[in-house]
């Protein structure tokens, strides 16, 4: 294994990046870059989190008043926000650790026409509780704000900060969780499930639907898509774990 800082030689070739096609779309992928390696999976996969994260069938048609934003978390160099870009979004918004992968995101929105998508290099767990605000703030007074968080973390899973900020966000009702580790990643899965806490604040999600896509045949290895949503008003069972939940911080 090699660190995104490690120095990269280019041994054969003319460039230092190559470009693959998926879902109709091209990107370029630096070496340091995560990117899958089965097309027909992934494209099986990207489609499914197309669908689940549109809630509408994949309709892209589908009209709404709200402005609409995608939350493209752990984003790599932008397949999913890109191969998603048709869903009517006001706003794509992508996050990555990896500096060398936001900036082939940012190439590969624009030489695929995606003037709305906008890419940040940095920790998610310090990232995402900032941006949530900040869409907040700025959208116009009086138009709601409907936000769809896309999750396609590393094995580990993302930092708690991150679950924390998305469950006490009004305008997350539905994520859509990618994992290629689940046991890693149970610790998420839970947080975005349980009661409200003084640490986890909010509403509750609920598991929708859930499937595998077996990425490397023969293998034990397979990536699950999980689809989470939350009640748009909170029950009474809810509000009272909420009350408890502040007694417990006093």
């Amino acid at each position: 294994m090699f660190s995104p800082t490690d120095p990269v030689e280019l041994l054969v070739g003319d460039a230092p990046t190559i470009d693959e096609a998926l879902c109709g779309f091209t990107f370029k992928i630096s070496p340091t870059s995560f990117f899958q390696v089965n097309k027909p999976a992934t494209e099986v996969l990207y489609g499914m989190v197309r669908d689940w994260a549109l809630g509408d069938g994949g309709n892209t048609s589908a009209k709404t008043e709200k402005r609409r934003v995608l939350l493209d978390l752990c984003c790599g160099t932008g397949t999913i926000g890109v191969c998603m870009s048709s869903g009517g979004f006001d706003k794509i918004v992508g996050i990555d650790i990896v500096a060398d992968a936001v900036a082939d995101a940012r190439v590969n929105a624009a030489r695929n026409g995606v003037s709305n998508a906008e890419y940040t290099a940095g920790d998610v767990g310090k990232v995402v509780p900032r941006l949530l605000e900040s869409l907040q703030i700025e959208t116009p007074h009086g138009q709601e704000l409907e936000l769809i968080a896309v999750l396609d973390p590393p094995r580990s899973g993302v930092p708690k900060s991150v679950v924390k900020a998305i469950r006490a966000c009004p305008a997350i009702s539905r994520v859509v969780y990618v994992s290629c580790d689940l046991k890693q990643a149970q610790g998420n899965l839970v947080d975005l499930m349980r009661s409200p806490t003084g640490q986890l604040p909010g509403v509750a999600f609920t598991m929708h639907q859930a499937a595998v896509v077996d990425m490397f045949p023969h293998t034990r290895h397979y990536e699950t898509v999980m689809e989470f949503r939350r009640p748009l008003a909170p029950s009474s069972s809810t509000e009272e774990s909420e009350k408890e939940a502040e007694k417990e911080d006093e």
